[in-house]
C-alpha cells in the first residue's frame, strides 16, 4: 500500500499545494495533526475553539474538501493546534478523524487492510505498569500513529511503520519503520 504521511502544515500553502497534488499517487492519506495554527491554543477556555484561530477552521474544511474530492481514504489524527471534535468536519465521507486513541482495521483504496492504533494530542500510551499495561490491538499493529512522539514505543509495539508529527526540527526523518512526518509530504510503501 503506497501512503502519503503529512503533518504540521500550519496553514501553510505551500505544503497544502504539494500535498493535494501528491494525492493521486497514493492508495491513502494520513494526516497527524497541526494543519491549524491558533484554533486549539487553550480551546478548552473559548468552548472548543480559540477566537484567534476560528477563520482557520474554514481553511482546514477547505483542505479536508479538496482531498476529499480525489477520493482517497483518510485518518487525521487531532493535533494541539486543531480545535475540539466539535468544530470538525465529521461529514466528509473518505475521512476518518480520531480526537481519541483508537484502533481500527483500515481499508486502503484497494482493499489492502491495516490494523492502525492511533494516539491523538494528550494521550500518553505508556502508563506505570502498576496501573495498567500498555493498549495493544488485537493483532500485530501495522501502523501505529500519533501526532507527539511516543517514548520508547518499541519496548511496547513492533507496526511495520510508527509515524507522528509534532516535532518540527527533524522532520522527514525517517529509519527502519519510524517517520517524523512533521511539516512535510512523505510517500511510504507499506
Amino acid at each position: 500500500m503506497r501512503l502519503l504521511v503529512s503533518s504540521d502544515f500550519h496553514l501553510s500553502p505551500t505544503l497544502t499545494y504539494q500535498c493535494l497534488s501528491m494525492l493521486e499517487d497514493v492508495d491513502a492519506f494520513i494526516y497527524l495533526g497541526d494543519y491549524c495554527n491558533k484554533a486549539g491554543l487553550d480551546s478548552s477556555w473559548y468552548g472548543g475553539c480559540n477566537p484567534q484561530g476560528i477563520h482557520e477552521v474554514r481553511l482546514l474544511y477547505d483542505f479536508m474538501g479538496a482531498v476529499n474530492r480525489v477520493g482517497v481514504p483518510c485518518l487525521f489524527v487531532a493535533g494541539n493546534h486543531e480545535p475540539s471534535a466539535k468544530y470538525m468536519p465529521w461529514s466528509m465521507c473518505n475521512w476518518s478523524i480520531f480526537h481519541k486513541p483508537s484502533n481500527i482495521l483500515w481499508h486502503g483504496s484497494r482493499g489492502r487492510r491495516l490494523i492502525v492504533q492511533i494516539y491523538p494530542t494528550g494521550y500518553e500510551p505508556l502508563c506505570p505498569p502498576a496501573l495498567h499495561t500498555p493498549w495493544r490491538a488485537p493483532e500485530r499493529v501495522s501502523l501505529l500513529l500519533s501526532h507527539e512522539p511516543i517514548k520508547d514505543y518499541r519496548k511496547y509495539y513492533s507496526p511495520n511503520l510508527y509515524a507522528h508529527g509534532h516535532i518540527h526540527t527533524g522532520g522527514g526523518h525517517t529509519h527502519g519503520g519510524y517517520l517524523n512526518a512533521a511539516c512535510g509530504n512523505y510517500i511510504v510503501e507499506l
